[in-house]
């Protein structure tokens, strides 16, 4: 028989410390042996320790959990964010298995029934789901438990293998050569120790810490966050940015604010582009919003002179390109998708939208546009021409993507947001690709596939919507600035041509580049100048100066004087998605009748903004109205999905 044990909480248990502790203790002893000249506080150290761990996790996560996240990967990142040179990675991994060993003590009972075992010739080997390499592990046992206990340590780091999924023991069996009957696996997790063992074949027992511990360790996080955050962030962090100090123009708020706001979400791009490998994976900036997003990440990555071995491109793609190539499946997704813009609309406005101009003949047109009258029109023999051009259009999408992406086998949507559309609507038409999707925030993924929703990050934000609780979440009250901030002056992608030895895009007119850098918006312009003079010690307060900036940008969109709507307006945009229009921006007609000037501030895209331009004189009781009408809707949004 062997014994095969878990490491942390069943052969050592923790203490009640919890993890962010565990960091900020590493980040004080290794500020403590830093060399002067590579001096950093131990904010910064922990901040870009919990950076790039909490990153590489989510990544993890997107491109569908296979592999695992090593401590060498995290470290690496952290030196990165820190400007200190690679050569510290074994101190900071020395700091932190001592930081870990003090924090562990021995399973005595269990490890007096392992000894026995041993002692009656029995083999012990233990398997860990750990960023931590079996050699790092088998350290720490042997200086918290004692010597000769374990024959080999398992982790998933070295294997790229979990427990959590199973296949960490299909490996150690196969190393092992072992009969899982043979094998007894005892460890304090009731999915990975015990279901996924007794998949695996094996004898499996559980024995899991106590609530108390679990209490304890939670209250141990909440009693640092508290001390954390009332200590505040170092001065160094604010100083120079001033952010409530008036700001006399849309360049510079666009500079002072919205510059650091940007700076922010490309470290974490490059974070989650640095942890997928680069060989098989292309970062695909999405038409029209990511061409935008991908010139500010290269003047970042560049001026902060942050590696990245990964392929960059800009993909002409969009929704209704997606949605026309997804159409003949008929998948829920795509009519779903459909009917959020259409819903309102005669039929002949759809097939206009998502044709080639071309009006079938014997159907009728004027029907409304429901998921019954385009499923009756998508099989009726007389669309056979509307059919003939999507199954065309999709061909042409499959040769762009195959011509773009070459043999590269996971693709990651790059776009501004909010709910990954695009990614859903890939997913049907071209299943030969592993799809991903990183998006400046994301709202819910309204996608019921849970895979989806996994697959599509968020680097400012991930939330349901707006919530009291999340400041940043105040970005959704008014998304369509970030959305006007990187979408330049192009026509949408909605159809794709032959053009001899390659497909292009209806988007990919000559001077079409240019058009991406020339902004006519001052608050880019002036985001991208500060963007311009970084450098890779900025790195070091990246996440201080966000925090400042995101400060005064969701207060300049929750309660918005005079001059934050001056600076923040913005002039009516496209409807898209196959429509004719416009969407109207927040600025209303002060000489309309009040009905009407409350219609348009319903419908504005900045409700804020548009009550504060409409009525100066009332602007601080309409903005609490309307903030307070948002955190009822939060608040009966959450009733609802506590009754459900």
């Amino acid at each position: 028989m062997v014994i095969s044990t878990d490491v942390f909480d069943t052969l050592v248990l923790r203490k009640a410390v919890s993890e962010r502790q565990r960091m900020a203790r590493t980040a004080k002893m290794i500020v403590g042996h830093l060399a002067p000249h590579h001096r950093r506080t131990w904010r910064h150290i922990y901040q870009a320790k919990q950076l790039a761990h909490r990153t590489a996790f989510r990544a993890l996560k997107a491109r569908g959990g296979t592999g695992e996240v090593s401590h060498a990967h995290v470290t690496k990142m952290q030196l990165q964010l820190l400007n200190l040179p690679q050569s510290l990675a074994s101190l900071f991994l020395q700091c932190e298995l001592q930081v870990e060993k003090s924090c562990l003590t021995p399973n005595k009972k269990w490890v007096e029934t392992l000894r026995l075992h041993r002692s009656a010739g029995g083999r012990v080997i233990a398997i860990s789901d750990t960023p931590f390499s079996s050699e790092n592990v088998e350290e720490i046992i042997v200086d918290v438990v004692g010597p000769n206990l374990v024959d080999r340590v398992y982790t998933s780091c070295d294997a790229q293998a979990t427990k959590h999924r199973g296949d960490l023991f299909d490996q150690v069996l196969q190393i092992e050569r072992l009969n899982p009957r043979m094998v007894l696996h005892v460890g304090d997790d009731t999915h990975a120790d015990q279901i996924m063992a007794r998949k695996a074949g094996l004898s499996s027992h559980i024995t899991p810490r106590s609530n108390g511990h679990a209490v304890a360790r939670s209250l141990n996080g909440v009693g640092f966050e508290l001390r954390k955050r009332a200590a505040g962030r170092p001065v160094s962090a604010i100083a120079g940015m001033q952010t409530n100090a008036p700001i006399a123009c849309a360049h510079e708020f666009g500079r002072r604010v919205l510059g650091p706001i940007i700076f922010e979400a490309c470290v974490k791009l490059w974070l989650h582009l640095s942890a997928a490998p680069p060989s098989e994976t292309k970062a695909l900036f999405c038409a029209r919003g990511g061409l935008r997003i991908r010139r500010a990440f290269e003047r970042v990555v560049e001026n902060c002179r942050l590696p990245l071995e990964m392929e960059r491109i800009d993909f002409m793609t969009s929704r209704l390109a997606a949605a026309k190539a997804a159409l003949l499946n008929e998948s829920d997704e795509v009519l779903e998708e459909i009917l959020r813009y259409y819903h309102n609309r005669k039929l002949h406005s759809f097939i206009n939208g998502f044709g080639d101009g071309h009006s079938p003949d014997g159907i009728d047109l004027d029907q409304p546009t429901t998921r019954e009258t385009i499923l009756d029109f998508l099989r009726h023999p007389h669309s056979k021409p509307f059919r003939d051009y999507l199954s065309h259009h999709r061909d042409l999408y499959r040769r762009y993507i195959a011509q773009t992406v070459g043999d590269a086998s996971h693709l990651i949507l790059i776009d501004t947001g909010l709910h990954g559309s695009t990614l859903r609507l890939m997913v049907d038409p071209f299943p030969e690709y592993d799809w991903s999707c990183i998006l400046l925030s994301r709202s819910y993924c309204k996608s019921r596939d849970p895979a989806l929703i996994a697959a599509t990050v968020g680097l400012w934000i991930e939330e349901n919507g707006y919530t009291p609780l999340r400041p940043r979440s105040a970005i959704f009250r008014y998304y369509q600035l970030v959305e006007a901030l990187f979408e330049p002056q192009l026509e949408s992608v909605h159809s794709f041509y032959d053009a001899g030895n390659r497909v292009v895009s209806n988007l990919e007119v000559p001077g079409w580049e240019d058009k991406v850098v020339d902004s006519a918006i001052p608050l880019f312009e002036g985001a991208m100048a500060y963007l311009a003079d970084l450098t890779p010690q900025d790195l070091i307060q990246c996440e201080d100066l966000a925090q400042t900036a995101w400060q005064r940008l969701c207060k300049a969109i929750r309660f918005p004087n005079r001059q934050d709507v001056e600076l923040l307006s913005l002039p009516d945009r496209s409807l898209d998605y196959g429509l004719q229009g416009t969407f109207r921006a927040n600025m209303v007609d002060g000489s309309a009748r009040l009905r009407d000037t409350l219609a348009q501030i319903r419908y504005s895209s900045w409700k804020e903004g548009a009550a504060a331009s409409a009525f100066p004189v009332l602007r601080p009781a309409t903005n609490l109205a309307l903030e307070m009408a948002q955190i009822a809707r939060f608040a009966k949004a959450g009733i609802g999905r506590s009754l459900s």
